[in-house]
């Protein structure tokens, strides 16, 4: 089971995609959050989430930096950044924050279908790094 946080500023858009993460089987939210301090409040006490989601724009408060000082202190964590600016300059700088992967708003149920995709593959990268390649090669060539 893949356990998810959100981070929306809209009450509305937690609901939307939750809705959405959980037409998936292998998907739960484990909690939503509304801004920064939401969020550290939930990691505080659990901080066992396989992907924390966050949109860019939360408010007053920047996304890009909540994604920096979560990178900061779990190094581990999937870190998906949402935004309905997809630029490639808001892309590149959610990577040089510490983002895995970013997600164009709206977001639908075939986008987070390849979001739990690139979570799997992420994690089996760091687990098998020396079989991984050969995996994706074998996957490839085949």
């Amino acid at each position: 089971m893949i356990k998810i946080l959100l981070v929306d500023d809209y009450p509305e858009t937690l609901e939307a995609l939750s809705q959405l993460y959980e037409l998936h089987s292998n998907v739960k939210i484990g909690g939503c959050a509304l801004n920064g301090a939401e969020l550290f409040k939930i990691l505080e006490k659990d901080n066992t989430f396989d992907i924390i989601s966050i949109d860019i724009q939360l408010g007053k408060e920047n996304g890009l930096q909540l994604c920096e000082e979560i990178y900061q202190k779990y190094p581990n964590s999937f870190i998906l950044m949402c935004s309905l600016e997809a630029s490639e300059a808001n892309q590149k700088e959610a990577i040089r924050a510490g983002a895995s992967y970013f997600l164009a708003k709206p977001i639908s149920s075939t986008s987070i279908r390849k979001v739990i995709e690139v979570y799997k593959a992420t994690r089996m990268k760091r687990a098998f790094p020396e079989q991984f390649d050969h995996w994706v090669d074998d996957l490839l060539i085949k």
